[in-house]
């Protein structure tokens, strides 16, 4: 059985190695995709990780556990502190899975009272953890000892805060009240030095004293002591850097774990990479349905292919197969032969497979764009179980699609398999009219996902329906059954329509192409699905890239928009005392900021004040309107600063800004103004801004969008549900309002020549400047960049057409290899009757222009349809919340890229068909023909 079966896989061989393409890539490209999901996300993990420590200061590793003491109840005493300290210490090196860098207690004492003949104080303690020595400076004196002096001398050391706001003096000496000494009298205490934190901006101090943690320990650390301590505190540092995306589960557990390690009464838990590890399970969730989503139209041509070649083997053994079952050969012999030929082939292309598919992840995380790669860090792979899983199911479903074709080819006799070759038969897909089925299908649910477009991009998107894609692909399978179906038609118009002025290689091209029973079917097809998939595919990408965009640039609004700390001028502003002893200031002046240094900064060429509010209010008739968005501009220069896109409004936006500059009081309001509350243009509006402050405007304009500016936000009710809501806008003169009003704290926005704006950053770093706000667009838009659902969907659709391709050219070359060989008598026929070797070479260029050409472009138009169709649905997916109108993105140089690919290969394949053709032996087939 084994020899019959190789003996096949000889007999077929190129069909055979087709067979195994298509299903080493069916298996690399299923199995890739758990792969890169899981590598993708361990990318982003890290870096998000790594951002913590970078913009916080803080280890994003590090847990801490801490109990208080006062609170432990009294039967369990200081035995629970070594209890807890002994369990951590043997449990935390293995439940959370990573190895454990420093494991390390600090502890804090209840405030105590110190005195001395200048001042009395409330001071608490803290023992000098290893992140106190980390992240601080010694600026005066020196570190204390650790050792209790003579006298009871206790030697502390005290932040630069502490040391100004509470008046110490180095090496003066304090006295330690209500904390009496074994054998009489009272501790003393001395500041011996001061401490700075090395970065200001992210690192925060106690305004407290800190002692070594051995003389903190002896003081405090003892069963009569113990409930003085405020707090006991243990900080551990995991090597996050080991964190696996994979066992975040596992690490969720050790979480919960921790939390409810002792009574929640006294014992507090934290970890610093829970924030960030929480989301992470539905982030990938949502990349694993986008992934098997996109890649639908891969499965499904692979499929195809994988099955028609699979039915081409069965179609040339059909003569042997009748012979083996006229000589007694039974149906299941039949049958185990080959499922053992597509066993072999499919265990092949799983060990093949596998390997390829990693390398796809590669090709996956290095896509910036449609068939754009670029150079990036690999991905840690793991060959995960179930990876391996799918990839041995869809070994096994290859399998099956290749063999059960076979239960229908073994019931043919000699007889039956003679009097089908006087029969032909149209395939059955053109008798069911299953093109016909599969276009109004895929339209049906193309007219059911528009009816609801408004409603998913009213919600702001984010989710994809796996049917719409799968709807796309059959549309796209749908219409190139349609053009086969009608190719013969319009092939037979053309040749009687110039029938008279054909020569003689033109002429028999058109007949074999007419009398042709089938045969181009499959690959014609597949030029026209693997050219509108690349259609499609280049589309998407160009859409969703350019509309994700869009639409960061419009919600920043700028290059780079920031916001100061800006202080109180409390000698001009009002103060009143609060019943809580705070003062609160009304009528508040500010001292407004040095905005001239950002005119400084080199990489900026245009900066603006934008003034800007969320929280403004006004009334329309009886209506009261809150949450109102009150922008206030310098309009010339807010025109070369902001970023709007040029369809958004009606007219251009300079017009607003020239209709806004023509009046000191004008306003530009939202659209709601005039559609719900009937304000029209002229009418005045009374509107407030911070502090009760009021102004008036009167309306020049309606504008539905404008830079920055959301017409919805998202409210949290106090049950906990999450409410869209509505927000208006008005946009007015920055001068004027200062004018009536005085200077409010306003963003500063600017344009840059493109670049970095390293002095931006180095005026926060240098704590020259304290940001509370910084919005960079360049910034954004490369962590855009690094998504993994938009970095996955541009992987996957370049490597999916790729993919498509390369099946394609496969198939594409071995077809003509196979309608070669099998003409090379006919060849030798027409050599005979006197047509030259240039006259056929002719007639073989004809045919592939008729079969390939016509498929190309069938391929560019049905492409070029379905993305006008379905990408505005499939971008509501990837939909940002800024409710921008999506725009279908196509560009030139897509097709260009796309044509080139596509003609690379076909200029490979005619060139190995050349190759071919020079060696056919015509004469010897013309011999052969006489005997």
């Amino acid at each position: 059985m084994l020899q019959i079966t190789w003996g096949k896989i000889k007999n077929n061989l190129w069909l055979a190695a087709c067979l195994l393409i298509g299903n080493i890539l069916l298996i690399a490209t299923a199995s890739a995709i758990p792969m890169y999901a899981e590598g993708i996300m361990q990318r982003i993990f890290m870096k998000e990780l790594e951002s913590v420590q970078l913009e916080s200061g803080r280890y994003p590793g590090q847990i801490t556990f801490s109990v208080n003491p006062p609170q432990i109840p009294a039967e369990l005493g200081l035995g629970e502190i070594d209890r807890l300290e002994s369990e951590l210490t043997a449990g935390v090196y293995n439940d959370f899975g990573v190895p454990v860098l420093s494991f390390a207690r600090s502890a804090s004492s209840r405030k105590l009272e110190v005195e001395n003949s200048r001042q009395k104080l409330e001071a608490k303690l803290f023992t000098i953890a290893p992140e106190l020595s980390e992240s601080t400076e010694l600026i005066a004196g020196r570190y204390p000892n650790p050792e209790i002096q003579p006298d009871n001398l206790l030697e502390v050391i005290a932040t630069e805060t502490s040391y100004i706001t509470q008046n110490y003096l180095l090496d003066e000496e304090y006295t330690v009240k209500g904390m009496p000494v074994k054998g009489g009298g009272n501790y003393t205490m001395k500041v011996v030095g001061v401490v700075r934190a090395k970065n200001p901006s992210v690192s925060r101090l106690s305004t407290a004293l800190y002692a070594d943690s051995k003389l903190f320990n002896e003081i405090f650390y003892n069963s009569s002591r113990y409930r003085s301590m405020d707090s006991v505190q243990w900080i551990v540092d995991l090597d996050y850097h080991q964190f696996k995306v994979y066992k975040l589960d596992e690490l969720q557990g050790a979480i919960d774990k921790y939390a409810t390690f002792a009574p929640e009464k006294y014992y507090d838990f934290g970890a610093r990479f829970g924030a960030v590890a929480e989301p992470f399970p539905a982030k990938q969730d949502r990349l694993n349905l986008t992934l098997w989503v996109l890649e639908v139209p891969i499965f499904i041509l692979l499929a195809f292919f994988i099955s028609m070649v699979a039915r081409q083997i069965l179609t040339l053994d059909r003569n042997e197969i009748s012979v083996m079952k006229s000589r007694g050969a039974t149906r299941p012999q039949i049958f185990l032969i080959y499922l053992i030929m597509n066993l072999i082939l499919a265990g092949a292309s799983l060990v093949m497979g596998i390997p390829i598919g990693m390398g796809i992840c590669s090709m996956l995380g290095a896509s910036s764009g449609f068939l754009e790669l670029v150079s990036r860090a690999g991905l840690s792979l793991r060959l995960q179980p179930f990876a391996l899983l799918i990839a041995a199911a869809t070994a096994l479903i290859s399998t099956a699609v290749c063999v059960l074709p076979s239960l229908k080819f073994s019931k043919i006799t000699i007889v039956a398999h003679k009097q089908s070759k006087s029969r032909t038969k149209s395939p059955i897909w053109q008798r069911l009219f299953i093109d016909v089925l599969l276009l109004a299908f895929s339209i049906y649910e193309y007219y059911n996902f528009s009816s609801h477009l408004a409603e998913l991009s009213a919600n702001g998107g984010g989710s994809i329906d796996p049917l719409l894609f799968l709807s796309s692909s059959l549309f796209m399978l749908g219409a190139g059954l349609l053009f086969v179906r009608l190719f013969n038609y319009v092939v037979k118009i053309i040749y009687y329509a110039g029938r008279r002025f054909w020569p003689p290689s033109l002429y028999t091209s058109f007949l074999k192409v007419m009398r042709s029973s089938g045969e181009e079917q499959f690959i014609m097809l597949f030029l026209v699905l693997t050219l509108a998939t690349g259609v499609f595919n280049a589309r998407i990408a160009r859409t969703i890239n350019l509309n994700n965009d869009d639409a960061i640039r419009y919600s920043v609004g700028a290059d780079v928009k920031i916001k100061e700390n800006w202080q109180i001028n409390t000698q001009h502003s009002v103060g009143e005392i609060t019943p809580t002893g705070d003062i609160a200031y009304t009528n508040v002046v500010y001292n407004e900021p040095d905005f001239s240094r950002y005119l400084r900064a080199s990489e900026v060429s245009q900066a603006t004040k934008v003034y800007l509010t969320d929280a403004g209010s006004t009334r329309a008739g009886n209506a009261s309107i809150k949450n109102v968005e009150i922008i206030g501009i310098i309009t010339d220069e807010f025109g070369e600063v902001a970023w709007l896109r040029s369809d958004l409004l009606p007219r251009h936006f300079y017009d607003y800004l020239n209709a806004l500059a023509a009046n000191p009081d004008a306003i530009i309001v939202s659209p709601n103004f005039r559609d719900v509350y009937s304000l029209k243009i002229g009418d005045r509006l009374t509107y407030t801004v911070e502090d009760n402050r009021q102004l008036t405007g009167v309306i020049c304009g309606f504008a539905d969008f404008w830079p920055g500016y959301s017409p919805t936000f998202t409210q949290v009710d106090y049950t906990g549900l999450s409410l869209t809501l509505e927000r208006s806008l008005i946009v007015g003169n920055l001068g004027q309002m200062q004018r009536k009003i005085g200077v409010l704290p306003y963003e500063v926005w600017m344009r840059t020549d493109g670049g970095s704006v390293d002095t931006l950053y180095n005026y926060a770093e240098n704590g020259e400047v304290q940001y509370r706000k910084f919005a960079d667009l360049n910034a954004e838009l490369i962590k855009a960049k690094h998504d993994p659902v938009f970095q996955g969907t541009n992987g996957v659709l370049t490597v999916g057409f790729l993919i498509i391709l390369l099946v394609c050219a496969v198939g594409f070359l071995i077809y003509w290899i196979l309608s070669i060989r099998s003409r090379e008598l006919q060849f030798g026929i027409f050599r005979a009757m006197g047509l030259s070797m240039k006259d056929l070479v002719a007639m073989l260029l004809c045919e592939q222009v008729l079969i390939s050409g016509a498929s190309i472009a069938a391929g560019l138009g049905v492409g070029a349809l379905t993305s006008t169709l379905f990408v505005p649905l499939i971008q509501v997916g990837y939909a940002t919340g800024t409710h921008l109108p999506l725009i279908v993105a196509g560009d030139i140089s897509d097709n260009a890229r796309l044509l080139a690919v596509t003609g690379t290969i076909l200029v490979v394949c005619m060139v190995i068909l050349g190759g071919i053709i020079r060696r056919l032996k015509i004469a010897q087939a013309l011999k052969l023909g006489e005997d």
